[in-house]
């Protein structure tokens, strides 16, 4: 029983400790190669990112006031704490990090910002919140030229698709 134990207590360091859980990161999600300081940048940034991931309050603001980057970034998808916070619907993270004034116009290595998570999930309170922190509603994806607007008209999963449209249109979006 106490050899059972044993093996279940490291399992569980091993799935909670952040040098073990961060992905080794030799590519990203575009194939190029990562940099070793951006592997390490990677695992740095690591908790404040599973934090939000799992909705963890008490840790991500422990981690803040002990200095964690507030745009840290996924080494493989370029996935910010910002876009992380809208994707698990973080809304007190969100408005934490943005008060810290996290990169609201950041883009992960697909070209997406938190603004166009926010508008393709149809939660437009997260929408609000990063068009009153001066996110950019005409920034393109690169591949392919879509906007907030146009993610908003074709892709929204929100019944209040309408009044996202408006929303942006009233912060100066174009189509």
């Amino acid at each position: 029983m106490f050899d059972y134990l044993l093996k279940l207590l490291a399992l569980l360091v091993l799935l909670v400790s952040p040098s073990v859980c961060v992905a080794q990161c030799e590519y990203d999600n575009q194939g190029r190669p990562v940099s070793p300081k951006a592997r390490q940048k990677a695992k740095a940034d690591a908790p404040l990112l599973r934090a939000i991931r799992n909705g963890n309050k008490r840790t991500f603001d422990s981690l803040l006031a002990r200095g964690a980057d507030v745009n840290a970034a996924d080494c493989e998808s370029g996935t910010t704490a910002l876009m992380e916070a809208v994707i698990d619907y973080r809304l007190e993270m969100l408005t934490t990090l943005l008060q810290r004034k996290a990169e609201v116009n950041a883009q992960n290595f697909s070209g997406f910002t938190a603004l166009m998570y926010a508008v393709g999930y149809g939660r437009i309170d997260l929408v609000s919140e990063l068009l009153a922190a001066g996110a950019d509603v005409n920034i393109k994806i690169q591949n392919n030229g879509w906007t907030a607007l146009s993610m908003a008209k074709q892709y929204s999963m929100s019944a209040n698709q309408r009044e996202l449209v408006k929303l942006l249109k009233e912060h100066g979006a174009v189509e």
